[in-house]
């Protein structure tokens, strides 16, 4: 019983370390934001379904940089905090 104690204290210490990362913008709200979340993720994944050439990146880092410049196009501005504290942010 100990050990599992210690082990419960240990995982939750290191849970309590991890960083969430988010997006936000000035007026936004949860709808207009799945919107241009879906849109944005859509764009990656069209743009990685048409590489037709060997790249420099893997598929899911494409994505990844087509998602983040559609975004960043949009006005969001991408956001840290401790995953404790995070939650949805209108």
């Amino acid at each position: 019983m100990k050990r599992f104690l210690v082990s419960m204290l240990m995982l939750t210490a290191l849970t309590s370390c991890v960083t969430m990362y988010y997006w936000t913008k000035a007026g936004m709200t949860k709808e207009s934001y799945t919107k241009d979340n879906n849109e944005c993720w859509n764009k990656g994944e069209k743009a990685a379904a048409n590489e037709s050439t060997k790249h420099i990146y893997s598929r899911s880092d494409l994505i990844g940089e087509v998602y983040k410049t559609c975004m960043l196009a949009r006005g969001y501005r991408e956001r840290e905090e401790p995953a404790a504290h995070f939650s949805w942010r209108p």
